[in-house]
């Protein structure tokens, strides 16, 4: 992967509304999808370099687990807000903020959504104003409906 140096800043996520595509990286000998990209090398066979290039996924998957937090140590979070566990479909497992406190379950599809920063539960998302994504938003997870 081109990418300049080690410690480039990429961003995290492209999008608006439910419309959001994550960037990851995706190694051309195995096939292995990292999330969040870096340049470093393939986790599975260790490639690098040229081998190693940026993709971008789907931000949905399926809740392995979930936990509400009831107090944090940063008292301008609004609390309680709700933690999960997801499987992207993509592949890679990530520590997700929830859009609200609906509960979610084990095995519950969720998809990320932009929000405006305003109705964010907490302050933990990456954001990119460059990428299309307002400075002001922040990527939380949503339960899909059936």
């Amino acid at each position: 992967m081109t990418t300049g140096s080690r410690t480039e800043t990429l961003p995290l996520h492209r999008g608006a509304g439910r419309d959001v595509r994550l960037l990851s990286t995706s190694c051309t000998a195995c096939g292995y999808v990292d999330f969040p990209p870096q340049s470093y090398g393939c986790r599975r066979c260790g490639t690098h370099g040229d081998e190693l290039s940026h993709a971008e996924i789907a931000a949905s998957g399926t809740v392995l687990m979930s936990s509400e937090v009831h107090s944090h140590p940063d008292r301008s979070l609004a609390v309680p807000f709700t933690v999960a566990i997801v499987a992207l479909s993509a592949g890679p497992v990530v520590r997700v903020t929830m859009r609200d406190t609906t509960p979610v379950r084990r095995g519950d599809r969720v998809a990320g959504v932009i929000v405006p920063a305003e109705a964010a539960a907490t302050a933990e998302a990456e954001t990119d104003a460059a990428a299309g994504t307002p400075a002001a938003a922040q990527l939380r997870f949503a339960r899909i409906e059936d």
